[in-house]
């Protein structure tokens, strides 16, 4: 009866030996003997079947990159294939086991093609769980190396490959025709070089006749000192002479464009438009004055009759505080006490207060111009004085400054525009107060005034059938323009509206005349 030794595997302790100088194959046999109990066979490997072995192992690794012509390296591959066969084998008498162990593949080639080394070993039944680890330790050390080898040939392999492509392209027609086609190529970009070289002679040539034609003297082809002096003197007596002339005609133009206005400066289309101006006023109840604040181009429309005032007299309540806070007479943080003498309608401001509030100077005006609070209104007439505030309009030129019998009063359309022009020239004068109280008056309610892309400011009117709208359009050249009417509220807009684009026309055709004449009178000679 035949046993099998079942025996638990331990893990190997590999010690890789890093030079191997031959490859063992172990062949073991066994056979029956009768009655010892002893078996021995050897088999040998054929040189043949070695050669097979190595071609094969080779071409796994040499299939896609090895080249017919590569033949400079010698391929050396270790390859270890496990496979071990042990029969154990109980006889009755106390025998040796042998081991039989066959390795198929031929893992060592050297150059002399040696012959196949078969060595025979006979291990006691004792020893033999640890010859079989000590095997397998021995045979992955092997599998590793031959891993690495394999890598090296690859290497070998592909740079081999590189050189005989490099090899076969150099003997190859269509490689030596595309190098002759290159050179061709080069020779062709001489003649374009030497042609940029001679271009760039001549244009050198052509600087130089330039120049020594401009400084060659009158009497000769020879260079003369004093005609180069000369001429560079005259050149810059030319340009200081050509610079004050543009200097001086620059600044009759700018004199001619800022003179006054004067008869010459109206045309046929000027007066068109003006006549198509009046012919639409005189449908309406309305007075009109327009003003070009620095040319003093004026057109006006019954500007002298008497309107009832309104919430327009304001302004004249801004420009009396302002003024007399930008010389330090008023304090616009000082305050004026909230009584019931001082509540009026139409105070959006002072609805929001309670009787006894305090509220300051700076406040008062700002609401008085911006929502026309009256309360507000009321207030600072209080601490100006109504007689106070009458002659400052007077002294401005004024008709009819606080005429009537209540703190409003009438106006014209030269008192208006009186009051207009003060304002605007305070707030070009007064760099901090003159900002802030232009603020007020261009985001005041209902400014008719205001054009896309132009601010104005404005203050506006409003009484039972009357509607009014005073105020400075900025404009690249500003002018004032004062539209008092008596067709009511929604009509008065409208016509405002009208009017004011009709102006705007005129403005705009006037200083496009203007620099018209002054072009022909300074430049046109």
């Amino acid at each position: 009866m035949k046993n099998k030794k079942n025996t638990k595997k331990k893990k190997p302790t590999v010690t890789k030996k890093k030079n191997v100088k031959s490859v063992v194959t172990k062949k073991k046999t066994t056979s029956l003997g009768t009655k010892t109990g002893k078996t021995t066979a050897k088999k040998t490997v054929s040189k043949s079947t070695k050669k097979a072995a190595t071609k094969k192992a080779v071409a796994k690794v040499t299939k896609k990159s090895a080249t017919p012509k590569t033949t400079k390296k010698v391929v050396e591959n270790k390859v270890v294939k496990k496979d071990l066969k042990t029969t154990v084998k109980d006889t009755k008498s106390k025998g040796k086991v042998v081991h039989k162990s066959s390795v198929k593949n031929l893992t060592h080639l050297n150059k002399k093609n040696e012959d196949d080394l078969i060595i025979t070993r006979e291990i006691d039944l004792k020893d033999l769980d640890s010859y079989i680890e000590t095997e397998n330790e021995e045979a992955e050390y092997l599998a590793d190396t031959a891993v690495l080898d394999l890598q090296e040939i690859r290497k070998a392999l592909k740079e081999s490959e590189k050189e005989d492509k490099t090899y076969s392209m150099a003997n190859d027609e269509d490689y030596n025709f595309l190098i002759e086609l290159d050179s061709s190529k080069k020779k062709r970009k001489v003649p374009s070089r030497l042609l940029v070289l001679i271009l760039l002679a001549l244009v050198i040539v052509i600087l130089l006749f330039t120049f020594v034609k401009a400084f060659v003297g009158k009497d000769g082809n020879k260079f003369s000192v004093n005609n180069v002096i000369k001429n560079i003197k005259k050149d810059q007596e030319a340009e200081k002479k050509r610079l004050e002339e543009e200097e001086r005609k620059t600044n009759l133009f700018n004199e001619c464009l800022n003179a006054q206005f004067n008869d010459s400066d109206t045309n046929e289309e000027i007066e068109s438009s003006l006549e198509e101006l009046n012919s639409y006023l005189e449908k309406y109840r309305v007075s009109v004055l327009y003003k070009d604040i620095s040319k003093g181009f004026l057109y006006n429309y019954k500007e002298t009759k008497s309107y009832y005032a309104a919430s327009t007299i304001k302004a004249l309540d801004a420009l009396y505080v302002y003024d007399k806070a930008s010389s330090g007479e008023i304090n616009l943080d000082d305050t004026i006490t909230y009584t019931s003498d001082f509540r009026w309608t139409s105070s959006k401001f002072m609805q929001t207060h309670k009787i006894g509030d305090k509220i300051t100077i700076r406040d008062l005006v700002k609401n008085a111009i911006m929502v026309s609070d009256n309360s507000s209104h009321q207030m600072l007439v209080s601490r100006i004085g109504r007689s106070t505030l009458k002659e400052y309009g007077k002294s401005l030129g004024a008709e009819y400054t606080m005429e009537g019998e209540d703190n409003f009063g009438h106006i014209s359309a030269n008192d208006a525009s009186l009051y207009m022009e003060n304002i605007y020239y305070f707030i070009i004068n007064n760099q901090e107060l003159g900002s802030e109280l232009k603020s007020y008056f261009v985001d005041s309610e209902q400014n008719d005034l205001k054009m896309e892309g132009i601010d104005a400011a404005c203050k506006y009117g409003e009484y039972s059938e009357l509607y009014h709208n005073v105020g400075i359009v900025y404009d690249d050249e500003p002018y004032v323009l004062v539209i008092l009417t008596k067709e009511g509220k929604k009509k008065g807009q409208e016509i405002i509206r009208e009017i004011s684009s009709k102006i705007y026309n005129l403005h705009k055709l006037y200083h496009t005349n203007r620099e018209s004449v002054c072009n022909k009178k300074v430049y046109a000679k």
